[in-house]
């Protein structure tokens, strides 16, 4: 399984792209999103962990970076719409 920093990564290599190549910073997206929902569930389940064991910044810290990277993915979709719109 891949590492949030990772996808964090290959997030930015796509913002990168983008401009030059949407159509296939458009696919890399696809799997940067599908890989990033597998992390976001592992990192759910350690939070929940975290959580029964009353860690609760520890918890607190994964859920955090889970929605930082779920908002990076979503900054970056809009930015490639934008994109393919103005080469539309």
């Amino acid at each position: 399984m891949v590492s949030l920093a990772e996808i964090m990564a290959r997030l930015d290599r796509i913002e990168e792209r983008a401009e030059a190549a949407p159509g296939a910073a458009q696919d890399d997206l696809e799997s940067v999103i599908t890989d990033l929902g597998e992390v976001i569930a592992g990192r759910q389940d350690r939070a929940a962990a975290l959580l029964h064991n009353e860690d609760f910044p520890g918890a607190a810290q994964l859920l955090g970076e889970n929605a930082l990277a779920m908002q990076r993915a979503s900054v970056v979709a809009l930015e490639l719409r934008e994109q393919i719109r103005r080469r539309r």
